[in-house]
């Protein structure tokens, strides 16, 4: 017999990376690919109950494939498709209550998480959609945020080092205008003190007093090589 389903788990990747490859780790021995939301020893197995499910979006920054979408394009994508998903019954799951009351916890991933913010806000503030979104930001009991540059960039991007390096890549693309421009909005937006990404925050922490869900916020601390294994090891 299924196990009945009794909450939700959206992951959502950052800027530049795979909806699958970034929840993935290739162990190097056996030279297989572990997915700890996929894999039937990883988190399928700690929590049975839970529909876990990753959101997908154009995120390259740049090459020919580079999205152009903004935040609020992302996140009315997700809401919907995330809404029309809960509301559908599964008739091969029985569940202890309706799909749009289960339970969600978002796991995000980087920039993902900027992303998450906005989902959140854009459902708390649903009015002009019937507070069909609404439902899902009462119905968030826990969020995990991976690396989130809430205040932007920090470390190498606040000292300049990678905002020179992708400000490089712009003045290379003089005549692809509009990937140079995705690449710079980006990076306007992770500028540390960026007024948008100031009241992204604001906003969202006054919501977050009415909601009150579990939140982690995790970051790393390991030393990385940004651009070649001859540069020497810059903080990540």
């Amino acid at each position: 017999m299924i196990a009945h389903i009794i909450n939700n788990i959206v992951a959502i990747h950052g800027i530049g990376a795979h909806p699958f490859h970034t929840w993935s780790y290739w162990d190097p021995v056996k030279r297989t690919a572990r997915n700890w939301l996929r894999d039937d020893d990883m988190l399928p197995r700690d929590l049975p109950r839970a529909c876990i499910m990753i959101f997908g979006y154009r995120s390259e920054w740049k090459g020919k494939r580079s999205s152009d979408l903004t935040f609020a394009e992302v996140s009315k994508r997700l809401l919907d498709s995330l809404a029309r998903d809960r509301m559908v019954q599964n008739p091969h799951v029985i569940t202890s209550q309706g799909y749009e009351d289960r339970s969600v916890v978002f796991v995000a991933h980087c920039v993902g998480g900027l992303v998450l913010v906005w989902i959140l806000l854009t459902a708390y503030h649903d009015e002009m959609y019937d507070n069909k979104w609404l439902l899902l930001f009462i119905s968030t009991l826990g969020i995990v945020f991976m690396g989130t540059p809430f205040r932007g960039g920090h470390g190498t991007l606040a000292n300049g080092e990678i905002l020179s390096t992708a400000q490089r890549q712009i003045d290379s693309l003089k005549d692809e205008k509009r990937e140079a421009h995705t690449i710079k909005r980006i990076l306007e937006i992770l500028t540390p003190g960026n007024e948008i990404l100031f009241s992204l925050m604001g906003d969202f922490l006054s919501s977050q007093n009415q909601l009150m869900p579990q939140m982690l916020c995790l970051y790393e601390i390991v030393f990385q090589c940004l651009e070649n294994r001859q540069s020497e090891p810059r903080q990540g």
